[in-house]
């Protein structure tokens, strides 16, 4: 089973590798700088946080972006401390500077998907742009030689359930504090 992932990720990222441009490399470039430390999405999360009405939904985001940083960044890289493609494929040239930690899982992956799943619960069309997003941003660490399809597979799955953990979170907290207590107090 193990032989076989190797066999899938390597292929498929060798794949996406030879059918590179130098358009596409700019392009992939800005979508991966978007997701850096969930830079898009936490800049996303402060306009809303601070609008009355789409308050509760900036918590959603934050409450996954810091859950993300935990549950992904934190505990499961440590675990499986997975070199990156770039790492043992060194003669393949990087077209950004070699990211700090493990491969597994895409943290980058796992914020936009915490994210996108929180913007669909507030609004189907934002939620569906963020989706589309967040997939852009996914391939991109592909793209870029940084990450396994596996990373990239794991990061979507634990990132959309960290996305429903969080809305269930701030449900629960908002049922004993309204967020109108912070915007007023």
């Amino acid at each position: 089973m193990k032989l076989k992932l190797k066999r899938f990720d390597e292929a498929l990222l060798f794949s996406v590798q030879r059918n590179q441009s130098k358009r596409l490399s700019i392009a992939m470039l800005a979508f991966t700088i978007m997701g850096n430390g969930g830079l898009i999405w936490a800049i996303l999360s402060g306009f809303l946080i601070f609008n009355p009405s789409t308050s509760r939904y900036g918590l959603y985001m934050v409450i996954a972006l810091l859950l993300c940083a935990l549950c992904n960044n934190v505990i499961f890289k440590s675990l499986v401390d997975r070199d990156r493609p770039c790492d043992i494929y060194k003669n393949v040239p990087l077209l950004i500077k070699r990211p700090f930690g493990s491969s597994f899982p895409s943290g980058h992956t796992a914020t936009s998907f915490a994210c996108a799943v929180t913007l669909i619960h507030m609004d189907a069309r934002l939620g569906l742009i963020a989706l589309f997003l967040a997939f852009i941003i996914a391939f991109s660490r592909l793209y870029l030689f940084v990450h396994y399809p596996t990373d990239i597979i794991f990061g979507i799955l634990s990132g959309a359930a960290i996305g429903v953990i969080a809305i269930q979170i701030v449900r629960l907290f908002l049922h004993f504090v309204p967020i109108s207590y912070f915007m007023f107090h």
